[in-house]
């Protein structure tokens, strides 16, 4: 049931980020950003490495985003009037994508090729539907999406990476 629940709060979150954006208002995404922070970092659901994955995504996705923003390769909507850095809708969806990777999106880890498939796809239509969305404006459509899906490949394998660290020491505290 987790996995169902995870996926369905990080689809609203998606949604209320976006469509808030889009639309000048930031509450939904906070209420729904909430939830899935109180379900997944409080509850039954947690998991010890959530909070190291969210950490470390807010940072690469922070940095992300920011490069998009400054470049002047993506504007972002409701940006509180800081243009050049990454709103604070987009480091919401990086926080509930983070809560993903140990339940609806763990999939990713056990399969790396299929994940980079994914993820060399799914990010670029992300921030694609986001433009049609009107939540961003995409400059320079095909450079943009490509340079998208390079940094999310980077920020998914080196989270791959940290993902074998934290097991590694997992397996290790428990001998």
């Amino acid at each position: 049931m987790s996995n169902t629940v995870n996926f369905i709060l990080f689809q609203m979150l998606w949604l209320s980020s976006v469509l808030g954006a889009a639309n000048g208002i930031l509450w939904p995404a906070c209420v729904t950003l909430s939830l899935m922070v109180v379900v997944f970092l409080k509850s039954k659901y947690a998991h010890s490495a959530n909070l190291k994955y969210v950490v470390f995504s807010v940072f690469f996705g922070f940095v992300i985003d920011s490069i998009l923003a400054s470049s002047g390769l993506i504007e972002y909507k409701y940006n509180l009037g800081i243009i050049y850095l990454a709103p604070i809708w987009i480091l919401f969806l990086w926080i509930g994508f983070a809560l993903t990777f140990n339940h609806s999106m763990a999939w990713m880890f056990k399969n790396k090729m299929m994940a980079n498939v994914f993820i060399g796809l799914g990010a670029p239509l992300s921030y694609f539907s986001a433009a049609k969305l009107s939540a961003i404006e995409i400059n320079n459509l095909s450079l943009t999406l490509i340079l998208i899906s390079i940094l999310w490949l980077g920020f998914f394998n080196f989270i791959g990476v940290l993902q074998g660290s934290i097991k590694q020491k997992e397996a290790y505290h428990h001998v």
